[in-house]
């Protein structure tokens, strides 16, 4: 079984090895080893995982306001290149990691400003004032985390801002 969640969901094995790892530590034992520590970096193996998803979670939303705000064109094709590499990067460990895929909905939610304020400066620093203008709409995460995994979803802004003229 071990072996199995081991492969499967790293950071659930991560959690019950350290766990494991500090009950025998206070059960007592001849062995010499620094139990807490050990328990705290398997630990972090899960951490880790965690991290990044929440910063691949990040990078997505930041490319898919990009689009969903910007009415520049020419720049599309790189942020839809890039969010489908970060989606790649996501899928591989949301498969090593099952138990984080219930959880994309709470990380989008706490990612959610995170990313905006990222986009946000990438808009200032281009200059892109109608950018700027249609991020402010946003209030809430725009993207649900179906949407975020979905390697077909891509906003568009004629959509996004009910412009239909481009």
């Amino acid at each position: 079984m071990a072996d199995t969640l081991y492969d499967n969901d790293l950071v659930t094995w991560a959690e019950r090895e350290a766990e494991t790892l500090r009950r025998l530590a206070g059960e007592g034992t001849n062995l010499p080893l620094d139990w807490e520590n050990l328990a705290e970096e398997i630990e972090g193996v899960g951490a880790s995982q965690r991290h990044e998803v929440r910063s691949l979670i990040a990078k997505i939303v930041v490319h898919l306001l990009k689009p969903a705000c910007s009415p520049a064109r020419g720049p599309q094709r790189k942020w839809f290149e890039e969010t489908a590499a970060f989606r790649s990067q996501l899928d591989r460990v949301l498969a090593a990691n099952h138990s984080l895929r219930p959880k994309l909905a709470q990380i989008v939610d706490e990612e959610w400003r995170r990313a905006r304020r990222e986009a946000e400066a990438s808009f200032r620093r281009y200059d892109d004032e109608a950018a700027l203008a249609a991020l402010t709409s946003y209030k809430e995460p725009p993207f649900s985390a179906e949407q975020i995994v979905d390697f077909d979803f891509y906003p568009d802004f004629a959509k996004a801002t009910g412009d239909a003229e481009r």
